[in-house]
């Protein structure tokens, strides 16, 4: 039991890495803390705690993994023909641009914005044990998944400025419609991933036991996610549409993200009371539809 507590106690302060048994601990290494220790700034600890966990739990996971190596494929395949002559030809057409930029990594990471407990089987078992608010671990979630998902976004949009010149008109408003885009997804993924919750495979297909109902789910995710991108578009052509010298696609943009931001903030607390009540409904689903 002594040696069963020491080992567990230099774990979790990460002082039994590199360690040789009956070696003295480095005073180095005792100061070492794992990252899930860390602070963030601008976020308690418990939930700094649950981002730093949640977003390794997405970096060790092969879907994401897969996520980020097809659309950047195939966005610098999309860049560079727009770049080329077939993209000078196009005339007209290469207008997509902008919209392919920003909407291409929400579309590939859709079914995890939606679902943000799909990758945690049985983990989410110890969220429900742990004596946080739960609209913390939502927060966590969240904040997590835009390394990745932003990230994303953000990388495709200099690019494509730094190859095509859209303008800095479309290109701030682009950076804005990111965040509000990413806090609008959250906002609906929070309620989605505690109302129809499913478990994602290693294999990124959902499971054999899901209920037929889950079809349903999935044409309505597409209607929703449709809805949840059009604030975005309009933004990103009224100034195309209104011919002025006044920015009103980034004007819209401020007001829109503003807004977003109260909306997500005003969300939040609720969804954190409804994941309290249905947690277990969550658990169930996650556990039952194993591989």
């Amino acid at each position: 039991l002594a040696l069963g507590y020491r080992s567990t106690v230099r774990y979790y302060t990460g002082a039994s890495r590199g360690r040789v048994t009956g070696a003295p601990v480095p005073k180095a290494a005792r100061r070492t803390r794992v990252l899930t220790g860390r602070r963030l700034p601008g976020f308690a600890d418990d939930t700094a705690s649950l981002c730093y966990a949640a977003f390794l739990s997405y970096l060790r996971h092969p879907n994401i993994r897969m996520l980020l190596i097809m659309p950047v494929c195939l966005g610098l395949f999309f860049l560079f023909v727009y770049g080329s002559e077939w993209g000078e030809k196009a005339g007209r057409g290469g207008q997509w641009l902008p919209y392919f930029v920003l909407l291409w990594p929400f579309l590939n990471f859709g079914y995890i914005l939606l679902n943000v407990f799909g990758i945690d089987r049985e983990s989410f078992r110890a969220m429900v044990l742990l004596p946080a608010p739960r609209h913390k671990y939502l927060l966590a979630k969240n904040v997590a998944l835009f390394p990745f998902v932003g990230g994303l976004s953000l990388f495709f949009i200099v690019l494509g400025t730094a190859l095509t010149a859209p303008g800095w008109r479309t290109t701030s408003v682009a950076l804005l419609q990111v965040f509000q885009l990413y806090l609008l997804f959250c906002m609906v993924g929070n309620f989605t991933s505690i109302l129809f919750p499913y478990r994602i495979h290693g294999n990124a297909m959902r499971g054999q036991t899901n209920q037929p109902i889950m079809i349903l789910v999935g044409l309505v995710s597409m209607v929703v996610v449709a809805l949840i991108m059009l604030p975005s578009t309009l933004c990103l052509l009224i100034d195309e549409v209104m011919k002025s010298s006044f920015p009103y696609g980034l004007v819209v943009s401020l007001g829109l993200l503003t807004f977003t931001v109260f909306a997500y903030v005003f969300s939040l607390r609720h969804a954190g009371d409804l994941l309290l009540e249905r947690e277990q409904r969550v658990l169930e689903t996650l556990v039952r539809d194993r591989e």
